[in-house]
């Protein structure tokens, strides 16, 4: 899996530094939370369990989507990622109450 994760890596830099047109280190600085926000809205329970890669690879629109139109409407970034945050806690209240209803 890490020789796989590595690989995958290596080209997502290769792309981007071709869109970029120059090489930074710290250019995927502050994405975490994004990745974080986009799998857990696809599905991907916080606390173990199934998920599918396609309602992770659907899902990783929203965030993008949603940051564009943020961007268009001139919301400042530090709002940017208090939006982003909140619909996280929501997908997690959602997959909580979900594995609540299961288990009972």
């Amino acid at each position: 899996p890490y020789a796989i994760t590595g690989f995958l890596c290596a080209i997502a830099a290769i792309i981007l530094s071709g869109k970029l047109g120059a090489i930074d280190p710290d250019t995927g600085t502050g994405l975490e939370l994004r990745t974080i926000a986009a799998v857990v809205i696809g599905g991907t329970s916080l606390f173990g369990g199934r998920a599918t890669i396609a309602g992770s690879m659907v899902a990783s629109l929203i965030p993008v989507i949603l940051g564009t139109g943020l961007v268009i409407l001139g919301v400042p970034s530090f709002y940017q990622l208090i939006v982003v945050g909140a619909i996280l806690i929501a997908a997690v209240f959602v997959d909580q109450r979900r594995r609540e209803r299961l288990s009972a």
